[in-house]
């Protein structure tokens, strides 16, 4: 019925990040077709630097992968988001 499609919409795939694997190279944001995903620091290197990871937007994100294709280092995957 309705609510079974109401219910199956909210437990949709995201991209989730493997932190260990992501270099902080951004591609995941520009490839992003809806602008759902940012890069944020999250503390610095041992040179001073900024360390940034991305940030994803559940909201906005159309789960169409193209984040998980253009990443270098295999550090997204498709995760269940309830």
């Amino acid at each position: 019925g309705i609510t079974d499609n109401l219910v199956n919409a909210s437990m949709v795939d995201r991209p989730g990040l493997d932190d260990a694997k992501c270099i902080g190279c951004s591609r995941c944001v520009k490839e992003c077709p809806v602008g759902a995903v940012e890069m944020i620091v999250v503390g610095e290197n041992d040179k001073g630097k900024p360390i940034k990871r991305p940030k994803f937007d559940e909201a906005k994100c159309i789960a169409c992968e193209k984040c998980i294709q253009i990443c270098p280092k295999d550090a997204l995957a498709l995760k269940e988001v309830l």
